[in-house]
């Protein structure tokens, strides 16, 4: 089962700003050097391709999908979504109740060399 909730402050905004679209959690990993960079990503977009991601529930009526790489992840710990704020606008965040559990996500096989979530590939 996977826990994926909202921030108090996310909470009361979450349909408006979702407007009709689904959060998509996604990821990017990139390793160079023996070094290992990523981060997991949310944002609000129309359903995402069924091939790569999977509904995980729902938060306030929202539908809520996932990699299906997070899926063993999102299952290991809970997730919170809140709002973060960024010079160039509100972005949705993502907070692991267990982050060490990211770092032991980045070492699995295949994870590595995702350049850019889905969600965000340029048109």
């Amino acid at each position: 089962m996977i826990n994926v909730r909202a921030a108090p402050r996310l909470d009361a905004k979450l349909r408006s700003l979702a407007d009709g679209r689904a959060i998509v959690i996604d990821y990017f990993a990139s390793g160079r050097c023996g070094a290992v960079a990523g981060d997991i990503t949310a944002d609000f977009a129309p359903r995402p391709p069924t091939a790569t991601h999977i509904e995980v529930g729902a938060i306030d009526g929202v539908r809520v999908f996932a990699e299906r790489r997070l899926v063993p992840l999102l299952e290991a710990t809970a997730v919170t979504l809140d709002l973060r704020r960024w010079p160039f606008g509100h972005r949705l965040g993502v907070m692991l109740d267990r982050p060490e559990q990211w770092l032991d996500f980045l070492e699995r096989p295949g994870i590595r060399g995702r350049p850019r979530p889905a969600n965000r590939q340029a048109p």
